[in-house]
This record gives structure tokens, sequence and C-alpha cells, in this order.
């Protein structure tokens, strides 16, 4: 009787540690919301500005910039292209100001940043790669609309 209950517990703990293990490993894509930007960087680049909404009732909204080629002006087909792509820039800022300069992308900012890469690569073809450098200066006060 002891045995048989013994092993019903374990088999309890064990199913939790694996079901938690696989929860905790496993890819949470952000939901995407919305296009917020679309700055175009010369012919091929775009920076497009996505708003998430994976913070709930209390968490907001958080806004995240890719450097992609740019290929669709439809913005669902965007929205689902980047589900996973990683963004250069995570903040809670839904105002960014962008200034462009051959490979280099100039970023002002004021609100909370979670997440910047100051190189993003963007790919142009099956072998041709595009490195960015950027820069952010996270600013007091607001930007306005200098988007």
């Amino acid at each position: 009787m002891l045995t048989k209950r013994l092993f019903i517990y374990l088999l309890l703990a064990s199913s939790l540690l694996c079901n938690g293990w696989i929860w905790f490993i496993s890819p949470n894509p952000p939901r995407l919301d919305k296009v917020v930007l679309k700055y175009p960087i010369g012919d091929q680049e775009v920076i497009y500005g996505i708003r998430t909404d994976g913070g709930g009732a209390t968490g907001g909204f958080s806004y995240r910039y890719y450097l992609r080629n740019g290929g669709s002006s439809n913005d669902d087909e965007i929205l689902s292209s980047l589900v996973n792509a990683s963004p250069f820039l995570i903040t809670k800022d839904p105002k960014i100001r962008i200034e462009s300069r051959g490979a280099e992308l100039k970023l002002w900012l004021a609100g909370r940043i979670d997440r910047f890469h100051s190189q993003v690569i963007v790919r142009r073809s099956s072998d041709d790669y595009h490195v960015m450098n950027t820069s952010l200066t996270s600013i007091s006060g607001e930007l306005g609309s200098m988007q």
C-alpha cells in the first residue's frame, strides 16, 4: 500500500516537472498587434515599428522595431513575417525619431528601453547581407511628432 502511494506521488511529481520544463523552454512568440511605423531606409530596407499587446492589463503595450528588407505593404503580411524575427529595439515608447545616413541609423526616444542592439544585419538575398550600425539616444521629456 505504501509503495503504491509513493509510486503515484513520484509519478505526479515527475509529470509536473516534465510539463514545467516543456513550458519553460518552449518559445513564446509575442502577439504582434499593429504596424505603427514604416520608415524606408534607402531603396531596400524598411524599419517597421510593431505594437505588441503581450503585457495584458497590467503591462500595457510595448513597441518592437525591426529592420527588414522591404517586401510587402500589407500590414497583415508584415505582422506574420515578423512573428519569429528578432527586433533590434524593444521599448515602451511609441514615439521614436529616426535619422538615416548611409549604413548608420540614429534613434532618439524618451521612454523605457527594454532591449537594444547596436548592429543590425539585414538579409537582402540568399547570400547577400547588409550591416547597419545604430546609435540610440535616450532623452528626457516628450519627442512630440518627430517620427
